[in-house]
């Protein structure tokens, strides 16, 4: 099927063929022919437009390797294994952008409500040892709900952050 593919001929077309004839249209492949070379992945245009991917081997036939009497060309299509190496990478892309905006996430988090939370704290400890004056008993009440509440939040929100970096 490689072969139609690249060639346009079929298998009795192709046996004893010239291989500057036949692979007239596929640069990439006269090039390692005329290097003698070795395997490498190639990307073609195949009939109906659909690209396939491919490992060419190229090996030299002859009695030694300075007389070459012809090539022998193996074609493996290996369209499906690029494809899942494609949707691997651009998955493993996506899970990494994922984790960046994680990762600023928590750091604002962290700053954005730990910060204030912190100061809410500080000044209501201030308040309940005077500094702002003398308290009465439903202010004092008061004011050691917000100290509570601000200590749920800041509770609340070490514990979002250490499940976050957990994950």
């Amino acid at each position: 099927a490689a072969r139609e593919l690249l060639t346009g001929m079929g298998f009795k077309q192709v046996i004893g063929e010239n291989a500057e004839r036949l692979f007239a249209n596929q640069p990439e492949i006269m090039a390692e022919l005329k290097r003698q070379t070795h395997t490498y992945k190639l990307a073609i245009i195949a009939v109906g437009h659909k690209k396939r991917t491919y490992e060419v081997q190229i090996s030299p036939i002859g009695p030694t390797a300075q007389i070459v009497a012809g090539h022998l060309l193996l074609l493996h299509d290996i369209t499906r294994l690029k494809q899942t190496e494609d949707e691997l990478s651009r998955a493993r892309d996506s899970a990494l952008l994922a984790s960046q905006v994680k990762s600023r996430i928590i750091a604002a988090v962290s700053h954005d409500f730990r910060t204030p939370l912190t100061s809410i704290m500080g000044f209501a400890d201030m308040l309940l040892v005077g500094t702002g004056g003398a308290l009465n008993d439903q202010q004092r009440d008061l004011i050691r709900r917000v100290q509570n509440n601000a200590q749920h939040l800041s509770s609340l929100v070490t514990s979002l952050l250490d499940q976050a970096q957990i994950e």
